[in-house]
């Protein structure tokens, strides 16, 4: 009968079937329903010994193995296991090879205690040496996959060579086969940091390194390896061939914590009987070293590795009474808190509508990328990446969303509008920076061929600039775009606001987005949160009554330098008009070699007085002064 529960990750105790069975024991305890739960202690069938067949010897040379037992078993059928024990593994997705092999995998899912068996036959020079390497060694796993084992990983070596990672994987030179008559047996405790290290740098993620990771229970070894040896003598006749090993230098005691019934009434919301409190103590093995009516001095078994301090001792019994015990409360308490007008939380909010409502998707990235993408940039790298390929926190999120459009490019989803609200990261020494951003994607076509558009039409830079700058319109209207570089754009433009830069905007390198297998082109667009948000506080709202009056609209031609920027132009025309000036709208450019090194601007104003219906003279008047203007600031030649 399969029974599947959900585990959180800091229940190390109740990651075996014994675990488990002493917190449903307790429960049923708790509640007065009749069961039978027999825990089991260290009597288990005697196993046959005949200690003069080996001279194996022990040594252990690193502090990061405190506890180590070991035995040797000879005269050993390594034949199938038991019918009750190969459908107790298959029932937990575990593959029944061999007894040897089968005994470890059930007492790891039994008890919690990861086991691994040497063929003796391999441990050349009878010795079992456990040590940190000092040099990087190749190791070929059981699988036949190779390794590199680098300085401080734990291993467990013969005289010669490493035979296993301890803690992690197994060696193919000294595993057991069909064939093995003889184990050198291994129970054992390795440090929990080390072995995750590790397991993670070689990606190899095993049952019983996520056990070690976590932290096994240093007072069940021994219970553990009688268990096994019980089994391997009355299923595989096994015969004891020396003394166990045991090495112990554990210097941690178990943590003694006093619990009042007073804070535990606090925390619970009702009042807890005593003699329910020091049950469920005891069915979750706390030893109660003294006790009062309002007081106990416990002493917290060492498999319960998540029990440091009173409030977790209240967490266990209430976990066993019953979160479902405390009562509602007859009043709630509340503090009043004041937030400012407009929240960066808000502001988020808006922004998410405002580009949703511009059609925009909105996506969400991996912070973690890979360090290739920003070469000489002063990124921060994980010191523990699971993979090669995610080994730093992202620079920008450029990368992930190229991820995100070859993704969909390749499944024939080619027309793409994406944005996304996240943060880079960046390292400075010793100094760490996260930045806030705005980023979007544009790439595809605007539409479709159909009947009125015989021709599709792909989107361009303008495109993206016109969302920009729709974006940036609802909170400024001192906008600029001036020529700049960035990062994997072949092109770009710098977006400033107040004269301050906020962001960039451009088309992405071909060669960079071939990286990420896109053929088509892709633009996209950077602008900082945090500014564009101090930006947005700072803007009173305003508005005015809807003129009675006419605008006008007039139109020059500008002869200027190539290096003039339109937005000189429009900067010109806003200083010298002010009010009047309603719109600035560039409607022509055009470029020729017979303008020697000049081209020409062709650009529209409406401009209209508020408080009257302007004259031609008047209107003359204030394009003559715009005129002068131009000349003089970008050096411009109207064209008649």
């Amino acid at each position: 009968i399969l029974i599947e529960i959900g585990l959180t990750p800091n229940r190390m105790d109740a990651m075996s079937h014994k675990g488990v069975a002493r917190d449903l024991a307790t429960a049923l305890t708790y509640l007065n329903i009749p069961h039978e739960y027999r825990p089991e202690g260290t009597h288990f069938q005697s196993i046959k010994k005949n200690i003069t067949l080996t001279n194996v010897s022990l040594e252990v040379h690193t502090d990061k193995c405190p506890v180590y037992h070991g035995v040797v078993l000879s005269d050993i059928k390594n034949m199938a296991s038991p019918d009750w024990m190969q459908n107790r593994l298959r029932t937990i997705d575990v593959k029944p090879q061999n007894i040897l092999v089968d005994t470890t995998n059930y007492i790891l899912h039994d008890l919690g205690q990861p086991l691994h068996a040497f063929d003796y036959a391999k441990v050349k020079g009878e010795k079992v040496i456990v040590k940190d390497l000092t040099d990087k060694t190749e190791f070929v796993t059981l699988d036949d996959k190779k390794v590199m084992l680098q300085a401080d990983d734990i291993v467990v070596s013969n005289s010669e060579a490493p035979m296993c990672i301890a803690g992690v994987y197994g060696g193919k030179e000294s595993g057991v086969t069909s064939e093995t008559s003889s184990i050198f047996l291994e129970c054992a405790l390795f440090d929990s940091t080390q072995t995750r290290k590790t397991s993670n740098r070689l990606n190899l993620r095993t049952e019983a390194a996520s056990k070690y990771e976590k932290g096994v229970d240093p007072d069940g070894l021994s219970m553990a390896l009688n268990k096994a040896l019980s089994i391997l003598s009355q299923y595989a006749s096994a015969v004891q061939s020396s003394e166990i090993f045991v090495h112990n230098k554990l210097e941690t005691k178990p943590a003694t914590i006093v619990l009042t019934k007073k804070k535990l009434d606090t925390y619970a919301g009702y009042s807890i009987d005593a003699s329910k409190i020091s049950a469920i103590l005891k069915g979750l093995e706390i030893e109660i070293t003294s006790q009062t009516n309002e007081k106990w001095t416990l002493t917290i078994p060492r498999f319960k590795m998540d029990v440091t301090r009173e409030e977790d001792v209240i967490e266990e019994i209430l976990r066993i009474s019953g979160y479902d015990q405390v009562p509602f409360p007859k009043k709630l308490n509340s503090n009043l808190s004041f937030s400012e007008r407009f929240s960066a939380l808000d502001f988020e909010d808006a922004i998410v509508d405002l580009l949703v409502g511009d059609g925009y998707a909105d996506v969400m990235t991996n912070s973690i990328s890979q360090s290739k993408y920003f070469k000489d940039k002063p990124i921060v790298r994980l010191l523990n990446s699971m993979t090669s390929e995610l080994d730093c926190m992202r620079y920008n999120m450029l990368p992930g969303l190229l991820e995100v459009v070859g993704f969909n490019v390749n499944r024939d989803q080619k027309n793409l509008n994406l944005f996304e609200i996240g943060k880079n990261y960046a390292q400075d020494g010793d100094q760490y920076t996260e930045v806030k951003k705005i980023v979007l994607v544009k790439t595809g076509v605007k539409h479709d061929s159909d009947w009125i558009h015989p021709k599709s039409k792909s989107v361009d830079y303008f495109d993206l600039k016109r969302s920009v700058e729709s974006l940036l319109r609802r909170y400024t209207s001192n906008v600029q775009f001036s020529i700049g570089e960035a990062d994997h754009l072949s092109y770009a433009a710098h977006i400033m606001v107040n004269n301050q830069l906020i962001g960039y905007l451009g088309e992405v390198e071909s060669r960079f987005a071939k990286e990420f297998d896109i053929k088509q082109v892709v633009f996209f667009a950077e602008i900082d949160f945090h500014k564009l948000y101090q930006i947005a506080k700072s803007q009173k709202s305003t508005f005015k009554e809807i003129s009675k009056f006419p605008s006008v609209k007039r139109d020059l031609a500008l002869l200027v330098d190539q290096k003039v920027e339109y937005a000189a132009i429009e900067s010109v025309c806003k200083k010298t008009l002010k009010q009047l000036l309603l719109q600035v709208q560039l409607f022509d450019v055009y470029e020729d070699a017979s303008l020697q090194g000049k081209k020409s601007y062709a650009i529209r104003m409406t401009i209209q007085d508020a408080q009257k219906t302007m004259t031609d003279v008047e209107i003359d008047a204030e394009m003559q002064r715009l005129i002068e203007a131009l000349r003089k600031d970008v050096q411009a030649e109207i064209r008649q």
